[in-house]
């Protein structure tokens, strides 16, 4: 199976640009009541990044857009609580359409989208959704109440076992392909490893190698060409090249001429990986590397690009030849201009007007989201050792309840702004602020600049802040 980037190539006005190398959709919103404005996609590129964007619904209920696709894997689509995947190949045209009756119920995706395509691939994900997500749902609170990490470890590849157990009962009982088996067992594999690879970074307080972090792996291949058309698994190299970095780093960031961390993530990389994997690993590495010395200094030079040899992934390095740099937006301006509702842009402004001219930390977080919980118990300190520099704090929640919402900031005794967004807030939010991954952290200056920090630790955080507010 080959790899494929997503290049998004059209906005939602006029008629579709469509050639061989890209996907159209056309969806409708079935008995649409107009609650939400948008659909959301998701797309991974290359790198394992995964950006949303969103398609708007017109009066009707009507939706569509195309992205440039160079081979085949799947994207996601969202509507109402229900986010599911779809997988497509280069050229294809696919008709999605969305079920509002069933779109806030949990768990109801067989019922909610309806895939018209080429083959039945898309409508067998739904199927295993449908009796996955709720035996899922729960796997966070389960793990948080799991102390250590090798515990955690251990829970998580006996979930992982009896997962493929309920996949191969639901692909007999339902009949469904091979194809899609192989898809979704590494699905299932990548998915678990992801939750794995960040169990040593959420706390700092626990010395972390690279000979230990592998050997947390044993039990999942780290190299697997037959993943490659799974977003789940380029998601899981770009945290795993994520995790060099921090472990050659040590999490800090250093201007001596003996720190090489560069040197160190390339061993790691070569001793772990080969082939085109190991390309993404460095390809990853490249892009760490290079965003985070346009923040901080004090990196070498990220030279790994030199390293890389597969075609396709020299391919994207010539068509990413620069990795866009954060430089600060406009955020007022980038609101006022989006295509969302007056009404929700207008409930945006309203929670940041009253703080103009101020510097003010936002932390995009929710209940459900592990790493965000495990932040959540510094955030006193942190802000007893900011409270000399001129920055308020802003805790943005999405899918969370205003009960749980409160409690976590009466818990951690934080003191600081707490707003819970509604779907139409959060989507424009994640549009304008360019981010899918929870938790995520912003600055925003006086004139209304966005500028994304890049958190080692909540230590760094801290020096980060000092170094753009003095």
């Amino acid at each position: 199976m080959t790899i494929f980037q997503f290049y998004l190539c059209h906005c939602q006005t006029g008629e579709p640009f469509q050639s061989v190398d890209s996907t159209y959709i056309k969806g409708a919103i079935k008995n649409y009541n107009g609650s939400e404005e948008f659909v959301s996609y998701y797309l991974t590129d290359f790198s394992g990044e995964t950006k949303k964007h969103l398609s708007r619904i017109d009066a009707t209920g009507n939706f569509r857009f195309t992205f440039f696709q160079e081979s085949e894997r799947d994207f996601a689509i969202r509507y109402g609580v229900n986010r599911t995947a779809i997988y497509s190949k280069p050229g294809d045209t696919i008709t999605i359409i969305i079920d509002q009756d069933y779109a806030n119920k949990l768990y109801q995706f067989e019922k909610t989208f309806t895939i018209i395509t080429k083959d039945n691939f898309s409508n067998e994900i739904n199927i295993f959704f449908d009796e996955f997500l709720p035996v899922y749902s729960n796997r966070g609170e389960t793990l948080r109440n799991i102390t250590t990490d090798n515990s955690r470890i251990k829970k998580i590849q006996d979930l992982l076992l009896e997962d493929i157990e309920l996949l191969d009962d639901v692909s007999k009982r339902r009949l469904l392909s091979d194809d899609f088996k192989l898809w979704a067992k590494n699905w299932l594999t990548y998915n678990a490893a992801y939750l794995i690879s960040g169990l040593p970074f959420g706390r700092f307080d626990e010395p972390i190698n690279i000979k230990r972090y592998v050997k947390m792996f044993d039990s999942i291949p780290l190299n697997s060409t037959s993943a490659l058309n799974c977003s789940e698994y380029l998601t899981f190299l770009k945290w795993l090249s994520n995790a060099y970095f921090l472990i050659s780093t040590n999490g800090k960031v250093n201007s001596s001429s003996s720190f090489k961390p560069m040197e160190d993530a390339k061993e790691y990389a070569d001793d772990n990986h080969t082939g085109i994997v190991r390309d993404l690993v460095y390809l990853g590495l490249q892009k760490i590397f290079e965003e985070n010395n346009k923040k901080h200094g004090g990196f070498q030079k990220a030279n790994l690009s030199e390293k890389i040899t597969h075609v396709e992934v020299r391919k994207y390095l010539e068509n990413h030849s620069q990795f866009k740099s954060n430089e600060p937006l406009a955020l007022t301006s980038l609101i006022k201009a989006h295509s969302a509702s007056d009404s929700t842009k207008n409930k945006i402004l309203n929670k940041l007007n009253p703080f103009k001219g101020r510097y003010i930390f936002i932390d995009f977080w929710g209940s459900w989201c592990m790493p965000c919980l495990l932040e959540m118990p510094k955030y006193d300190g942190v802000i007893k050792k900011l409270r000399h520099l001129p920055v308020l704090f802003m805790f943005l929640s999405v899918e969370t309840s205003e009960d749980d919402m409160n409690t976590v900031k009466e818990k951690y005794n934080i003191n600081a702004e707490f707003y819970n967004l509604d779907k139409n807030e959060s989507h424009l939010l994640n549009d304008v602020f360019n981010f899918t991954s929870y938790p995520s952290h912003f600055l925003i200056t006086p004139d209304q600049k966005i500028i994304k920090l890049t958190r080692l630790s909540m230590e760094t955080l801290v020096d980060e802040i000092k170094r753009i507010v003095e």
